[in-house]
């Protein structure tokens, strides 16, 4: 596509990000097998030129707010759809281990088979629920920073990622339109999953994002998660936690 690799390079300067060596190159083979399976798949709304930057500015943003505090090891994606933010994540910080957790098997199939297309050995793909790895021992308790794009109201979210999280992680979350409803909404949740109260933290933009920033919910994890959570598959978004006095 026309520049990707300049584009993304400019975007990572903007925002402090030292790109590794081939990831403009990973990141345009990324895009290219996107745009390719994207025709017969339906993996993502849209592969035009401008949608493309934007979903890759935005896996930037991500990248910078989950190195605060600190810099996480291993990082779990929930519903990372057709690799955005996850697999951009695993190609411009090498050094974390990033798990993909998706349940749609075509888009969980896409991602495998990308993950070995662009060699990235830091890349797990888990084809599950979010409900189901938070009970399975190989993730339950096992990362340093959960992160999701456009799955679900906070509430919902939390109960996804909070059993995924050992104690002193954090999960942090992009939000926009309507953060102020779904806060109130989650008072009292966090601390029934052995989290703390959620902080916003603003990172700021790219020249050409249509924001001057992007805000992140960012809660830490103080406790492992009770036993008793996540519930059954399809609980969580069905009928979300209510905090204590909701």
């Amino acid at each position: 596509m026309d520049d990707l690799a300049g584009y993304l390079a400019q975007t990572a300067e903007a925002l402090a990000l030292l790109l590794p060596e081939r990831a403009a190159e990973r990141v345009e083979r990324y895009v290219e097998l996107l745009t390719v399976a994207n025709t017969h798949q339906n993996l993502v709304g849209d592969t035009c030129l401008e949608a493309v930057r934007q979903h890759l500015a935005d896996a930037l943003l991500i990248a910078v707010a989950l190195r605060q505090p600190g810099e996480p090891s291993r990082v779990a994606d929930l519903g990372s759809g057709a690799g955005l933010p996850g697999l951009v994540l695993a190609i411009v910080m090498p050094t974390w281990q990033v798990t993909l957790i998706e349940a749609l098997q075509r888009r969980a199939a896409f991602l495998l088979e990308t993950a070995r297309r662009l060699k990235l050995s830091n890349v797990t793909i888990e084809p599950a629920r979010a409900e189901e790895a938070g009970r399975n021992e190989e993730h339950r308790g096992q990362y340093d920073r959960v992160t999701a794009r456009r799955v679900a109201e906070l509430r919902v979210l939390l109960e996804y990622g909070c059993p995924l999280l050992a104690p002193g992680g954090y999960s942090v979350y992009p939000k926009g339109a309507g953060l102020e409803n779904e806060l109130a909404a989650a008072a009292g949740v966090p601390a029934m999953l052995g989290a703390g109260e959620p902080s916003l933290t603003a990172v700021p933009a790219p020249p050409d994002w249509p924001a001057t920033e992007r805000s992140f919910v960012v809660l830490p994890q103080l406790a492992p998660c009770p036993e008793r959570y996540p519930r059954r598959p399809g609980m969580p978004a069905k009928r979300p936690l209510r905090g204590a006095g909701a």
